[in-house]
């Protein structure tokens, strides 16, 4: 079984849990279209297979973008993950914004700046590791670039 939380795209958002089992997705996909949820987490209680819900693949191992979408750069106060290289571990931050004043640092956060940044939803896994997320942005040189593991 899988719980989704969500939580509605308001001023003042509400929770609510779908709890999804058998890989039957109907119930979330009933709450999903026209509302304005979105998914803040899941907590998996067994492993399944690949399932692809709207323009996410959803695995026991976490939540990716599928088909042809692209992850949108995350935006200003969004719940991140970052590290400066491969070999350090990933931490959770909060993202402010791209860091101008030093494009070495591209990633301006709520304690530093960083080389690496990640979304933590569907990544939450990931903290205290170095593997690498479904996909991420890197700095190069004064650019940063989307990378798909």
């Amino acid at each position: 079984m899988i719980r989704f939380i969500l939580k509605t795209i308001e001023e003042r958002p509400a929770f609510r849990t779908v709890d999804v089992k058998n890989n039957d997705f109907v119930p979330l996909n009933d709450v999903l279209i026209g509302a304005k949820y979105e998914i803040i987490g899941a907590e998996h209680f067994v492993e399944f297979d690949e399932v692809i819900v709207g323009n996410m693949r959803i695995t026991s191992k976490g939540i990716s973008f599928a088909g042809d979408s692209e992850p949108k750069f995350p935006e200003k106060y969004t719940p991140v993950i970052v590290r400066d290289s491969d070999d350090e571990s990933w931490v959770p931050e909060l993202f402010l914004q791209k860091d101008e004043k030093h494009p070495e640092l591209w990633f301006d956060c709520l304690n530093s700046p960083y080389k690496q940044m990640a979304p933590l939803m569907g990544n939450e896994k990931l903290v205290e590791t170095n593997k690498k997320p479904p996909f991420y942005w890197k700095v190069y040189g004064e650019t940063a670039r989307l990378i798909k593991s």
